[in-house]
């Protein structure tokens, strides 16, 4: 983790000075020269990590986005742009207040920025790491919720930064489930669950800006603490394996007298008592959490999750529609109604899959689920390309992939490349059994036929 910057509180005003580069003569297939006034270069990455000022992108352009939430914010003195990637919002943050911070974890990232808007104070840190306590008067956080693995954590951490009486302005990918997500953006969001995310993590929604479209977004303000950390704490404990810290943390927050703490808290005590195979409890927490807010399909997914446990499949799956009904992008439920509609062999299986893929396309599991109903239709290439999807994010189950990956390819007829994955995942795992089987199928295998899913 890297440490929390101090955050420059005063000073003298300084002057903005915008250099817009001129980008030419390709580094490579995915990277140009940034070329400044000033002569410096810079390499600038045509990804979907982030937006370059005037370079066309995977990353989609959010200057105008920037402008959309400065519209509705409170005139202030100190702004953060969390997560300020190339510094396109800078310039205009600088129109509104005397001083600007842009935050961004990426050396590269701030360096572009430096060069790009020389009026803003450009640190080097992490979002998840908390700073200085009631430090700005806004904090802007523009497409960046979505790249991270613990947005809860990063919102908490921003929480202390913003000052009483402050601000707070998100706008995040919409999500939806025909969406094709790229790495490095992990996740899209409904408004329901991006509205969910921000009062859980402190914050109160006050005016939704932007709510149709591409993009989400809304300004909300600082509720005062009222055991929203507990969630945090238990969040981490889970993470740890210590489930007596994490129900201890949860037991605070149930006693929370802010709705969407005890909301949170309910459902994290379901999850916990499922995941240690306490399935009664797990179902009362479920039950309570549906009482708490009938429109969350989250508890509805619990307990699709829990019959799909028992061998009620059927159960599951009407389960999990119902969730879906609710918000038709909520991943818990999309998964699980994947997974019922493939034990249960219905037609739309592969469909099912590919829904939950597209909600989370960084986890393994989904991916390898959707590769193997695709395959089971034929559709070894939507297989292959969800597999190589999910292998851009650097925290999967390779030796998942990898085999799933082998497998698929085999079928495919490529043996060559099926062979180079099972190389990676042998030199993994030699001495997994699945490994050491496939490796004697591969060996043996001239053909592809032979090689079953």
């Amino acid at each position: 983790m890297i440490p929390a910057p101090a955050f420059p509180t005063g000073g003298e005003d300084r002057p903005t000075a915008q250099q817009n580069p001129v980008f030419a003569d390709a580094v490579d297939g995915s990277a140009v020269w940034a070329q400044f006034p000033s002569g410096k270069s810079l390499v600038a990455e045509r990804t979907r990590a982030r937006g370059y000022p005037g370079l066309a992108s995977p990353a989609p352009p959010t200057s105008a986005l920037y402008r959309l939430l400065l519209s509705r914010m409170p005139v202030g003195c100190r702004a953060l742009d969390a997560g300020c990637g190339a510094g396109t919002g800078l310039p205009d943050l600088l129109t509104h207040y005397q001083r600007v911070v842009g935050l961004d974890k990426s050396a590269a990232a701030i360096e572009f920025a430096r060069q790009y808007c020389s009026g803003a104070e450009l640190l080097k840190g992490d979002l998840e790491a908390p700073g200085e306590r009631g430090v700005f008067d806004s904090i802007f956080v523009v497409d960046v919720l979505g790249h991270l693995a613990q947005p809860f954590s990063a919102l908490r951490a921003l929480h202390g930064m913003l000052a009483d009486g402050g601000r707070l302005a998100v706008c995040e990918p919409s999500a939806y489930p025909s969406q094709s997500l790229r790495a490095p953006l992990r996740r899209a969001f409904s408004q329901k669950s991006l509205h969910r995310l921000l009062e859980a993590a402190g914050f109160h929604v006050e005016e939704w800006v932007l709510a149709a479209g591409s993009f989400q977004g809304c300004i909300a303000s600082r509720q005062a603490d009222d055991h929203h950390d507990a969630l945090l704490q238990a969040a981490r404990a889970v993470e740890a394996g210590d489930a007596v810290a994490a129900v201890a943390a949860y037991e605070r927050g149930l006693s929370s007298k802010v709705p969407a703490v005890r909301l949170e808290a309910t459902i994290g005590m379901a999850e916990l008592h499922f995941a240690c195979n306490q399935g009664d409890a797990a179902c009362e927490y479920w039950m309570l959490a549906r009482r708490l807010d009938s429109s969350d399909p989250r508890p509805l997914a619990g307990l699709a999750q829990l019959n799909l446990a028992i061998g009620d499949t059927s159960q599951a799956l009407e389960l999990a529609e119902i969730a879906l009904s609710l918000d038709p992008a909520d991943p818990g439920a999309a998964c699980v109604a994947a997974q019922a509609a493939e034990k249960l062999g219905t037609s739309g299986a592969a469909a099912s899959w590919r829904r939950a893929c597209n909600l989370v396309p960084d986890n393994a599991a989904v991916a390898t689920g959707y590769a193997r109903a695709a395959s089971a239709c034929d559709d070894r290439a939507s297989a292959i390309q969800a597999l190589e999807r999910v292998r851009q994010y650097d925290d999967n189950d390779a030796l998942l992939v990898h085999m799933e990956l082998a497998r698929t390819l085999a079928m495919a007829g490529r043996l060559a490349d099926a062979r180079l994955e099972f190389g990676v995942a042998r030199a993994l795992a030699p001495d997994h059994p699945e490994v050491e089987l496939m490796g004697r199928q591969l060996a043996s295998t001239p053909t592809a036929e032979s090689v079953q899913p």
